[in-house]
């Protein structure tokens, strides 16, 4: 038999070792490829939007970073390096490094933080702090939101992890409680049918629910005119749906109190009329 010199032996054993370890590493890299998949599978509606793929990236970033340095460890290792050593080296490094950037850090984490718990998407409109706006995208870093003005904020996302949200796009309906005011010389037969008619249109809509709470009802008699509160919900998925839908009640319940013969209050008209 062929007896190789120790010195050959050792360095033969090393690169297989090291060969063995590099597949292990290269094919955990390509187990880190599935994590889209796999969150797609867990989303709800099956498809990624911007936010999701932005953090989804991020994920796959730190997966990846930690196998190779994990494989390198490894591989040190099997040449003989004292592992230990290098780790403490890379702990002081790293302690420094992480001090350094504990911003970026804080960002990245609180991405995948958004991520998990997913307190909202790309298109809602929340309020954090005094802040209030539309989520028009979610990066590694920070969060943008527009607001009314139309003017763009930006928010770390650490400081988002470590904030209450309200989010007004998670509602599963919007309340909506107009009062109109008749004019004091109404017929109370007349007013009664009104309310019965405003009720009837409201769960007549198709962009109403919750009828069962919904009301239109005499709520008060003020000096000059009859208070009529109603209580609507809207089943509606954003603001202009939400104008539509109250225009077309608003102008049936017009048409309603015409053909009732039933004036809304005008201090003007009233005046005019004395």
């Amino acid at each position: 038999p062929i007896i190789l010199p120790t010195e050959y032996e050792f360095w033969l054993s090393a690169f297989a070792e090291a060969t063995f370890l590099i597949g292990i590493v290269w094919g955990v890299m390509r187990l880190v490829d599935l994590v889209p998949i796999f969150v797609t599978w867990w989303d709800e509606d099956g498809v990624l939007d911007g936010t999701e793929k932005t953090l989804v990236s991020a994920i796959e970033s730190v997966l990846r970073v930690a196998v190779i340095f994990s494989g390198s460890l490894l591989v040190a290792e099997a040449f003989g390096l004292d592992v230990g050593t290098l780790i403490a080296g890379l702990g002081i490094g790293g302690l420094a490094f992480a001090f350094a950037a504990k911003d970026t850090l804080g960002n990245l984490f609180g991405s995948i933080t958004l991520l998990l718990d997913r307190p909202f998407s790309v298109g809602d409109w929340v309020k954090v702090g005094s802040s209030e706006g539309e989520v028009i995208e979610v990066g590694i870093r920070t969060t943008l939101i527009r607001t009314s003005a139309d003017t763009v904020i930006t928010m770390p996302n650490s400081t988002l992890v470590n904030k209450s949200i309200e989010n007004f796009g998670r509602r599963r309906w919007r309340r909506y409680q107009p009062t109109f005011y008749l004019d004091l010389s109404s017929n109370a037969d007349a007013l009664e049918q009104f309310c019965t008619g405003v009720w009837e249109l409201v769960c007549e809509h198709p962009k109403t629910q919750k009828h069962a709470d919904s009301y239109a009802r005499v709520s008060a008699i003020s000096k000059d005119s009859f208070e009529i509160a109603c209580n609507i919900y809207w089943d509606v998925s954003g603001g202009n749906e939400e104008k539509d839908a109250r225009e077309k009640l608003l102008l049936d319940v017009s048409r309603l109190a015409e053909s009732l013969e039933l004036e809304f209050f005008e201090p003007r008209m009233r005046a005019s009329r004395e």
